[in-house]
């Protein structure tokens, strides 16, 4: 009976440190997401869950390159990076996603980035990522897809 107390005292006390937050005008995300992020000038960087803070979500690489929500909208708005949302299709109805990315759930990524330009156009509604010159940046929920699909990426010869 002790554990439940306890997971329920942590529960509360969450519950309550968010509404503080909120009622201060600070947004506050209970979730965060995980991105495994490729860019110009440096290799593939694994996201960690040791940056997370409440009421910002952050998208952090093992060097600490820190990845903010509005350095990922600079970047999506500059076209300069692919925004691959790797978590399922429900999820996306329950918890909503970034706008400007792309959804390919983690059991289709293969398949996807694997297929014909055309088809990979009509399906998903844009311009398959190039291996050579596109840079990719995958997330999802928790961190554990996203580094999966990273490692998938690099398995079909991508390198940004």
């Amino acid at each position: 009976m002790a554990k439940v107390y306890t997971k329920l005292t942590r529960f509360t006390l969450l519950l309550q440190a968010q509404r503080m937050f909120m009622s201060n005008g600070v947004v506050s995300a209970p979730r965060y997401y995980h991105a495994s992020i490729a860019s110009p000038g440096y290799p593939f960087m694994q996201a960690t869950s040791s940056q997370r803070r409440i009421g910002q979500r952050f998208y952090c690489t093992h060097d600490q390159r820190d990845l903010t929500p509005l350095q990922v909208k600079t970047l999506l708005e500059e076209k300069s990076i692919y925004l691959i949302d790797v978590r399922e299709p429900a999820e996306l109805t329950e918890e909503g996603k970034i706008n400007g990315s792309i959804n390919v759930p983690l059991g289709q990524l293969v398949e996807a980035l694997s297929i014909h330009d055309e088809d990979f156009a009509i399906r998903y509604g844009v311009a398959q990522p190039d291996k050579e010159n596109t840079n990719l940046v995958f997330y999802c929920k928790g961190g554990v897809r996203s580094n999966h699909a990273m490692k998938t990426a690099i398995s079909l010869g991508y390198n940004r």
